[in-house]
């Protein structure tokens, strides 16, 4: 069994985010260490992009 994946560049991940209507509200570097704020691209081989829609008031 083959597992394939690929990460998206930052700017894309901005994009993609800005496209969808929604905004990010947290990031963190995943590595070795564990879930961290402010991730590094030489520590870190994940990054962890949180994000969120505001629904506003015209929205239950």
């Amino acid at each position: 069994m083959v597992h394939e994946y690929f990460h998206f560049p930052p700017e894309q991940v901005e994009r993609l985010l800005e496209e969808a209507g929604v905004r990010q509200v947290a990031e963190f570097g995943l590595g070795r260490e564990g879930l961290h704020p402010g991730p590094d691209e030489k520590r870190d081989p994940k990054r962890l992009v949180v994000a969120r829609k505001d629904l506003g008031a015209a929205n239950p």
